[in-house]
């Protein structure tokens, strides 16, 4: 081959690489958004069987303030009340510790390695926290956002009006204003990072 030529080849290699590694990247990223959305649907079911088996949903102190896992006593209590057993694994000894309501002590979920970060705290497949975990807890079939003014939406961190697409929480389309979501149980997690990239059970 002529220098003319080798450079011809090197220079189509070339394209061809760059055009086809941002397209690895994004198929890639796909799939862990899809690995990510089944993840969080597998806690929402073990929520769910939860309520069969006992009648109500966990009693989780973070349902009732904030809505997010984003510490390691939430991971703790969340750990407890699906898995029935503490975050390391070992037997839960003081029935103190089963504050959510999992007397029994049933494995509704067996939690992996890598959904709990070496901090300890609940984790998303991207390694990403907070979790938000929202419940029906009146039991009518809807899950309910307190609205009123834009300051609500600081009660659903990663939830925003001005992404693109836009607010992912159901909203009415004459008023703009977020409604109920019709699920017993949702949960969502920032995933890969930005509010358009935000991975949920809906």
């Amino acid at each position: 081959m002529t220098l003319v030529e080798l450079l011809t080849v090197i220079a189509v290699i070339s394209i061809l690489i760059g055009i086809l590694i941002p397209t690895v990247s994004t198929v890639r990223t796909s799939a862990r958004k899809a690995k990510a959305k089944i993840l969080l649907n597998q806690w929402a079911a073990g929520i769910e069987t939860f309520r069969q088996e006992y009648g109500f949903y966990p009693a989780f102190d973070f349902n009732t303030t904030d809505q997010l896992i984003n510490s390691t006593e939430d991971t703790a209590e969340f750990v407890k009340a699906l898995a029935g057993r503490n975050v390391d694994g070992s037997k839960i000894e003081d029935s103190n510790d089963l504050a959510s309501g999992n007397r029994k002590r049933i494995t509704f979920y067996t939690f992996s390695e890598g959904e709990i970060s070496e901090a300890e705290e609940l984790v998303d497949v991207f390694k990403k926290t907070p979790i938000a975990v929202l419940m029906d807890l009146n039991y009518d079939g809807i899950i309910r956002v307190e609205t009123g003014t834009d300051d609500d939406y600081a009660a659903f961190p990663f939830i925003d009006r001005g992404t693109d697409p836009p607010l992912r929480w159901p909203t009415d389309p004459s008023t703009g204003k977020v409604t109920g979501l019709r699920a017993g149980v949702a949960i969502y997690s920032p995933g890969p990072g930005g509010p358009a990239n935000i991975i949920t059970t809906w």
